[in-house]
């Protein structure tokens, strides 16, 4: 019967297979522990973000309103303009026919 050969380094190479699967599972469990921690609102976080949905509304709604506002006085100033030209116009007509 022929001697069955031993491997010296065998415990060491056990060890490292070893604490490469503790590694790998303390990686898992900790990148899972984010993950689930990211995707959790809480509470206060939920009012906050509704708190801030409604700001926006607002904000929205009154940038709507100034805009329309800001047109309805365009269209004013551009009639007014309108007419203030065709007075001038007028004017200039009737300042030639006078010469």
């Amino acid at each position: 019967m022929e001697p069955v050969p031993v491997d010296p380094l065998l415990p060491v190479r056990k060890s490292l297979v070893c604490d490469q699967r503790l590694k790998m599972k303390t990686f898992i469990l900790i990148s899972l522990g984010a993950l689930v921690f990211a995707a959790c609102d809480s509470k206060q976080e939920q009012a906050r973000k509704a708190e801030l949905d409604a700001r926006a509304d607002k904000l929205d709604e009154a940038a709507k309103a100034t805009e329309k506002n800001a047109k309805s006085n365009a269209n004013v100033v551009k009639k007014e303009g309108e007419a203030k030209a065709e007075a001038l116009k007028e004017e200039a007509k009737a300042t030639r026919d006078e010469k």
